[in-house]
């Protein structure tokens, strides 16, 4: 059974995170504005919108409460860390736009930035601030997606061929990149990591069909399809390997799924 989770008055709701203790963050809009929030394990509710934001995305809640994700202020993205204590960290990435996307226990950050050319960057933000931009080899633009708490980034890259194709990656603490793909000639998205390396995402066939995959630390995917789906993409992994996402059946419906 599923409870649901939605702010009052709101239209509509996305539930991105959840943490340890059951709290829960991601966004909703309200009178034509959106904002973030957090749904604590007693059930109150608390908004989260940076002063003079709109277009408000939290991404991520840590175990301990904090929470990253991204807002509009004119025509620029900026990024956030909000402590549990209510505490805002406003930052940029020497940039057009900046989109907070992981979170560790370290609370280091993980995302991309979109530079004045319009190419996207992949940025790893530690706890003192310091910023490092990378971009995967022969990649033409880049975003990652999640960090575990030794470090290691999961995310994606799309390719400099005429014809681009996107690949999943994973780079360590110290910055050495590993690529991979589902299949070759397809599209593949890593979007989550645990503690152990093992990462989790979706990677399109050749025939466009999508499929959910697992990936071991040193390398080797296992495909994930849900029995009968259209498509299924993996969004998380948590510290035993099972995944969670969600799967198009053959009535085109979604539905949520673990494995």
């Amino acid at each position: 059974m599923g409870w649901p989770v939605g702010a009052a008055g709101s239209s509509s709701t996305i539930a991105q995170s959840i943490n340890a203790s059951g709290a829960i963050a991601g966004w909703y809009q309200s009178g034509g504005t959106q904002h973030g929030f957090i749904r604590n394990n007693d059930g109150s509710f608390v908004t989260i919108d940076p002063s003079g934001s709109s277009e408000t995305e939290v991404w991520q809640i840590g175990d301990e409460g904090a929470v990253v994700g991204s807002y509009s202020s004119g025509t620029q993205r900026r990024c956030f860390l909000r402590n549990s204590a209510g505490t805002f960290t406003v930052f940029d990435v020497d940039s057009k736009g900046c989109e907070a996307r992981g979170l560790n226990a370290n609370n280091a950050i993980v995302g991309s930035t979109t530079d004045f050319n319009g190419r996207g960057h992949s940025f790893v933000r530690a706890a003192d601030g310091t910023v490092a931009v990378f971009d995967p080899p022969g990649s033409s633009l880049s975003e990652g997606l999640a960090i575990n708490d030794s470090g290691t980034v999961a995310g994606w890259y799309e390719d400099t061929q005429q014809q681009p194709h996107d690949h999943g990656y994973v780079r360590n603490s110290a910055g050495t990149i590993t690529t991979f793909d589902g299949v070759a000639g397809g599209l593949t998205y890593a979007a989550d990591i645990n503690g152990k390396n093992m990462a989790t995402g979706s990677f399109f066939d050749t025939n466009f069909v999508e499929h959910a995959f697992i990936r071991k630390a040193k390398g080797g995917l296992t495909r994930v399809d849900v029995k009968g789906a259209a498509a299924t993409e993996s969004q998380g992994i948590n510290a035993l390997g099972a995944i969670t996402g969600n799967y198009l059946d053959s009535n085109q419906a979604h539905h949520g799924f673990v494995r």
